[in-house]
């Protein structure tokens, strides 16, 4: 009569082992029933699977957030397209907010803004310290109407680089256009790193936010970081903000109300208002 231990002995011969796809019996060391085989076509077919699923794991992990944050590959893409869509845009209309600082010295400004190509300004000053001016703007020359004193009642023609038409960060009326700015930025895409930040809804409109970083914020107006919002839809700038090697905010701008593409007639941005006789009242400086 067997022992206790040769019973045990015989349990752990009669487990199941699988060789070449084959359940088989170590203690009888034959074929089990067909249900219980596992084919071998099956089992690779079960780790190409595991192995499909693992590749893709990865690549989600080390490809997909490599692409999200970084856009190096796509902003001067973007900005080509922006300068092409600039470029089908005839009129358009705004307000624009301007914020600029230098040193303690800081200056807001909001205007009623007006654009027509090849080059044309024409701004009415809402808020500033210039409340109530009307700057016209043509190639090389700008038109002054003080909005308030005695200067009022006179019209001055100046150059427009005049001190007293540029913001602190030196820009003027001819270097507010989305035109000059997207140019500006295709100049310095040598010297820019770009980073996308995401998007987000600015006045109803979805934009591309981007963070961008200049290696030499000595050629770059002594910009070192930009945040830049770009309208997803009509690839024009919406915001940016400025700041310098220190942190500090020097320039923000912000265009609200956009409409694109409205008539103008050449007048509008040739005379203060409609019934405008001769410039006799106009002073050259």
């Amino acid at each position: 009569m067997p022992n206790k231990n040769e019973n045990i002995g015989r349990k752990l011969k009669s487990r199941l082992y699988l060789r070449n796809g084959v359940i088989r019996s170590s203690a009888e060391n034959k074929r089990v029933s067909p249900e219980r085989i596992i084919p071998e076509k099956k089992m690779k077919s079960f780790y190409a699977t595991i192995q499909a699923i693992l590749l893709l794991i990865m690549v989600f992990i080390l490809f997909i957030p490599a692409y999200s944050g970084s856009s190096d590959a796509h902003y001067p893409d973007i900005l080509t397209r922006m300068k092409e869509r600039f470029e089908k845009i005839e009129t358009y209309q705004c307000f624009f907010q301007v914020f600029t600082a230098k040193g303690k010295k800081t200056k807001t400004v909001t205007a009623r803004y007006y654009f027509k190509q090849p080059k044309m300004v024409r701004m009415e000053i809402l808020e500033g310290s210039q409340k109530g001016a009307i700057l016209l703007y043509k190639p090389h020359s700008v038109r002054l109407k003080p909005g308030k004193g005695l200067l009022s009642i006179f019209h001055f023609k100046l150059e427009p680089e005049n001190d007293s038409l540029v913001d602190l960060r030196g820009y003027g009326i001819h270097e507010t256009d989305w035109g000059y700015y997207i140019d500006q930025h295709l100049q310095r895409l040598e010297i820019t790193s770009s980073q996308f930040a995401g998007e987000e809804n600015i006045e109803g409109r979805k934009t591309l936010v981007f963070e961008l970083l200049s290696q030499y914020p000595e050629r770059s107006n002594d910009v070192a970081k930009e945040l830049l919002w770009i309208d997803k839809e009509e690839l024009i700038p919406l915001k940016y903000v400025h700041y310098d090697t220190s942190g500090m905010l020097i320039l923000s701008a912000q265009f609200k109300d956009i409409k694109i593409n409205v008539e103008f007639e050449d007048s509008f941005f040739e005379r203060f208002k409609k019934d405008e006789g001769d410039k006799k009242d106009e002073i050259e400086q």
